[in-house]
């Protein structure tokens, strides 16, 4: 690389196993979260952002620039938090990855778990992060998944952050124009 300006803009948040109080992380452009997020003593968190990136806590950044993910090898981590974030388009000969890939990982995970307990909205496409998924930089971790009940809880909320208590269907119509 040149300079640093050869970069995009991102919003990096490290160092947060045990934050003080419920908040929310807002940004247009990716964040990364690296290593234990809201792991000690869990709050109700939320992250939006153009794209959600995970780098585990055996991150290194020295290894940022190393093409095979073999030399990026993850470790164990946990996240906590309420996420919405864009996803990529799947087009022909360009698969996004799913929904699975919504957690956009950077790293060998083989053999390592990434424990994950909130809430994922796919509101958006992406307009920052729109590299095409490719299992040549990482390998997927164990999926230790599941949704936050402490969310389900009408009295508590996140920061900023919308919440849907109800649903109730008036009408469907199925559209086939498309």
């Amino acid at each position: 690389h040149s300079s640093i300006s050869s970069y995009q803009d991102a919003l990096r948040l490290k160092n947060g196993s045990e934050l003080p109080s419920s908040m929310s992380f807002v940004s247009e452009n990716p964040v990364y979260v690296k290593g234990d997020f809201n792991s000690v003593n869990k709050k109700l968190v939320g992250i939006a952002a153009d794209s959600f990136n995970v780098l585990s806590n055996a991150w290194q950044d020295s290894n940022s620039l190393q093409s095979n993910k073999n030399n990026r090898t993850a470790n164990n981590t946990t996240i906590n938090a309420a996420v919405i974030a864009g996803n990529s388009i799947t087009s022909t000969g360009n698969y996004n990855g799913g929904f699975e890939n919504i957690h956009r990982f950077h790293e060998n995970w083989s053999g390592k778990t990434l424990s994950y307990s909130g809430s994922v909205a796919v509101l958006y496409q992406n307009q920052i992060g729109t590299g095409s998924w490719s299992s040549q930089s990482y390998s997927a971790p164990n999926r230790n998944w599941g949704y936050d009940t402490d969310l389900s809880d009408p009295s508590a909320s996140i920061p900023g952050f919308p919440s849907v208590i109800h649903f109730v269907t008036t009408e469907w119509t199925p559209d086939y124009a498309l």
